[in-house]
């Protein structure tokens, strides 16, 4: 790829909730998958127009649109779904509920991948994937594959043009010095691995605490939307312009996103023009990456079909001199040209067929 450094445009801001990745956490009941629902509902115009992937049920008592996954297979194949039906469906909304669980099937599913594919080294635990030799660790091995396979997921589902929420729980956690004191934090309940990827991915992570404090001598139970961090809560965000916590609240939630995005546009601008055509562009660059992934898939197929009549004949020469002749190399699985590769097919076949 050419790199043109003369003709760079300047990186506009983007005005639309969806075109970030928002993590939400909390302790279990805290409103972390009632605020997906009413984002969807005030943000979006409606539930239809959202999905709530549940690697765990916590939706029973609201309105939403939600299907169950029980294990990462489920999950990969709902994601082929909706990359390939993405005009169709009318989804712009995805929430993963939890983020916890999730890691957890792609955990279960590195370690199944690597157990079918190294049976002497057959381990029930993520530290023995990659051993090898007389070791029965695989010093990190395992954790890396997760990471890619969890980042890859999301990351085909915000390129097919879905705006991703993850929920996941929070826990407290101590926190040592090197001088030997220790304070504790409110951060997120994934492990340390998991953790890095949402923690690097998100463009907001936002914090839901239940709080209780003394109002007129009464003890009052609250709860609070944390977009900042302080010395205990882990909150952040790529903007500046944002309180350190507002009230729960979905409507203050919505002002204070579109708050902060006014603020780094200059006054005037209108946003509702900027965010129509910026959504535009997105549909646009959801297309190209989709029909990318079709026409990448269209070639796997083909060299697959490719690869099944060569073992049908014993009469190589002749397959090389095809190969030759319509693809200039006998290494077809290198070329990306699906119509040469269907031509190629065809002539394979036909050898077969005399």
């Amino acid at each position: 790829m050419a790199i043109d450094l003369f003709n760079l445009s300047i990186n506009e801001p983007k005005a639309a909730l969806e075109d970030y990745f928002w993590v939400i956490s909390g302790i279990p009941k805290s409103g972390k998958t009632s605020l997906f629902a009413k984002v969807c509902e005030k943000y979006f115009g409606g539930v239809e127009n959202s999905l709530l992937i549940a690697f765990e049920k916590g939706y029973q008592a609201l309105r939403v649109k939600a299907v169950d996954v029980n294990k990462w297979s489920d999950f990969e194949e709902m994601i082929k779904i909706l990359v390939e039906n993405k005009n169709k469906l009318g989804i712009k909304f995805i929430g993963l509920d939890t983020a916890d669980v999730m890691w957890d099937m792609a955990t279960e599913d590195v370690i199944r991948e690597w157990n079918r594919k190294n049976p002497q080294k057959r381990t029930n635990d993520i530290v023995g994937v990659g051993a090898r030799g007389t070791s029965n660790q695989g010093f990190g091995v395992g954790y890396q594959l997760v990471k890619k396979k969890v980042r890859n997921a999301i990351d085909k589902l915000m390129k097919a043009g879905y705006g991703i929420m993850a929920l996941t729980h929070s826990k407290d956690k101590k926190v040592e010095e090197k001088n030997g004191s220790s304070y504790d934090q409110l951060v997120l309940s994934l492990s340390s691995s998991g953790s890095e990827v949402f923690v690097n991915m998100a463009d907001f992570i936002v914090f839901i605490t239940i709080e209780k404090e003394d109002i007129d001598d009464v003890k009052v139970t609250k709860r609070y939307m944390y977009f900042r961090s302080d010395d205990y809560i882990t909150a952040g965000s790529r903007f500046q312009n944002l309180p350190t916590r507002i009230e729960y609240n979905i409507d203050e939630f919505l002002r204070v996103f579109e708050d902060a995005v006014k603020a780094e546009f200059d006054k005037g601008v209108d946003l509702e023009t900027i965010k129509s055509e910026q959504r535009k562009r997105r549909e646009e660059d959801a297309n190209d990456f989709i029909e990318s992934l079709q026409k990448t898939s269209d070639k796997d197929m083909l060299i697959s079909r490719i690869d099944e009549e060569i073992k049908k004949t014993n009469d190589k020469d002749t397959i090389k001199k095809i190969l030759k002749k319509s693809l200039g190399t006998i290494k077809y699985a290198k070329i990306d040209d699906v119509e040469l590769l269907e031509k190629v097919l065809e002539d394979i076949k036909e050898i077969n067929e005399q």
